[in-house]
């Protein structure tokens, strides 16, 4: 009986430390303030962040494993983390460690280093049109536009400036409003992506 309150107990308190954070742009460029995130397929258990207006999508913040995730495929979990400047969910452990410092997105202690860029030699050339999400320690690309990333706590766009958003196809386990971003360029539907693991990760 011990042992079944103790499990109990400890079952309570990890869903007490998740909670859904929904994510979206601050800037002081007006041409993606208030924008929300897309997360199309881009490699090996990969969804890169990329830019894009509508509804933004509910992640899991774990507060005491600090970190974000996200469902994959079947029964794989994705994580927030950085792989070589590209900000991205992997079905890999996240290797970095995010926190929030009022509703503003940390990650390793900072709130500054996120970029939105074009151009940055992404696998499916979607950057060539749509801003992806990037980290930078330090020297930053020419054209990137400085960002933050805040929890809006809510689905809906956080500008008013934002255009009505509409359904879009996506090939990404995104919110179903999500529009304006590489999303829409991805060269499979979602049925594809989720008819199993072991295809969803090649």
């Amino acid at each position: 009986m011990l042992f079944k309150n103790i499990v109990t107990i400890a079952a309570s308190a990890a869903i007490a430390s998740a909670e859904d954070v929904y994510l979206t742009v601050k800037s002081d460029d007006s041409s993606i303030n208030g924008n929300v995130l897309g997360f199309p397929h881009e490699g090996a258990g990969l969804n890169y962040f990329f830019l894009g207006t509508g509804s933004a999508t509910a992640f899991t913040y774990d507060e005491s494993a600090k970190e974000i995730s996200y469902p994959f495929a079947g029964s794989y979990t994705q994580f927030f983390t950085v792989f070589d400047n590209f900000v991205a969910f992997s079905v890999a452990s996240a290797n970095t460690e995010i926190t929030f410092e009022d509703n503003v997105l940390a990650l390793n202690g900072s709130t500054s280093n996120f970029y939105a860029c074009k151009d940055t030699n992404d696998p499916y050339s979607y950057s060539t049109r749509s801003y992806e999400l990037m980290w930078y320690a330090s020297d930053a690309p020419s054209g990137c536009l400085p960002l933050t990333l805040v929890n809006s706590g809510s689905a809906a766009a956080s500008s008013s400036a934002l255009p009505s958003s509409t359904s879009a196809s996506s090939a990404a386990p995104s919110a179903s409003t999500y529009e304006g971003s590489a999303v829409k360029y991805a060269p499979a539907g979602a049925a594809a992506l989720l008819a199993g693991a072991a295809a969803a990760l090649i």
